[in-house]
């Protein structure tokens, strides 16, 4: 996904500049690769990103639900 559909995507809620600087982070981090896809000579050329095996699995730990404290008591 490009970072402008991020921005498109999120109705309005998140500016490019925060999406820009959030996505340089993350690809740091290794939570996602770029690619950098060829434009038109007169336009930059666009990064398409996509998330890193890391970045599934930090996404997966950082959002799996805890079990209720009664549940976990009993397993």
């Amino acid at each position: 996904m490009y970072g402008l559909d991020i921005v498109k995507k999120s109705g309005g809620n998140l500016r490019r500049g925060t999406v820009y600087l959030t996505l340089t982070a993350m690809e740091a981090e290794g939570l996602i690769e770029a690619e950098v896809i060829p434009a038109d000579p007169a336009m930059m050329p666009r990064r398409l990103y996509r998330v890193t095996d890391d970045g599934l699995q930090t996404f997966l730990r950082r959002h799996a639900a805890p079990l209720p404290t009664a549940i976990a008591l009993s397993v």
